[in-house]
């Protein structure tokens, strides 16, 4: 729930067919690396993390599932919103490809000693956590260019509680206006 050094590459693919029983016929392919890096990790507990999003899907899938981004830790809905781009309203864009990258520097500044709640220890932290989100949709693959990409931009303030529950509230700012998101677990 809080990495601190690492890759993770998620890859999924989805096929709806009618001879699977679905009524549309229709595939998805969403590919997503994320990295982790701490680069001092003796003098302070400071993590650069990135996650690049690039998620195809074709003509035949409906409406109601073009917002989809698939994930193996779960789904997400479009671009915009808490777990996309922050600073613009849930599912603001959407298309047939979507690609997007969000960047944040999480720097723990705070632990608390371990607490005794009914004989059992607790830990807590807090971390404030910039970050900085960027995306954008397209009609069709060779349509796809760095031109034109939508940005969110914020702050967060994060308590971990036993370094497994994570506590985030963050403020997303776009040129759109902002909005607050209280929620658990890192985005990414």
């Amino acid at each position: 729930p809080d990495p601190n050094s690492g890759v993770f590459a998620d890859v999924t693919a989805e096929i709806s067919n009618r001879a699977f029983g679905s009524d549309f016929d229709y595939a998805r392919v969403t590919a997503s690396p994320r990295v982790f890096y701490s680069p001092f990790p003796k003098l302070a507990k400071l993590v650069l993390a990135g996650r690049i999003v690039y998620s195809a899907q074709t003509s035949g899938t409906p409406f109601f599932a073009m917002n989809t981004l698939a994930f193996t830790d779960g789904d997400h809905q479009g671009l915009g919103g808490v777990w996309t781009l922050r600073g613009y309203n849930q599912d603001r864009f959407v298309g047939a490809i979507a690609a997007m990258t969000n960047l944040e520097i999480r720097w723990t500044f705070w632990t608390l000693p371990e607490l005794k709640v009914l004989g059992e220890g607790q830990r807590f932290s807090m971390a404030l956590v910039p970050f900085l989100d960027m995306g954008r949709v397209f009609d069709t693959v060779g349509s796809f260019t760095f031109a034109g990409w939508k940005r969110g931009e914020g702050g967060s303030l994060r308590v971990a509680w036993n370094k497994s529950t994570i506590i985030r509230c963050d403020v997303g700012v776009s040129d759109e206006g902002w909005a607050l998101y209280l929620d658990f677990g890192n985005q990414f």
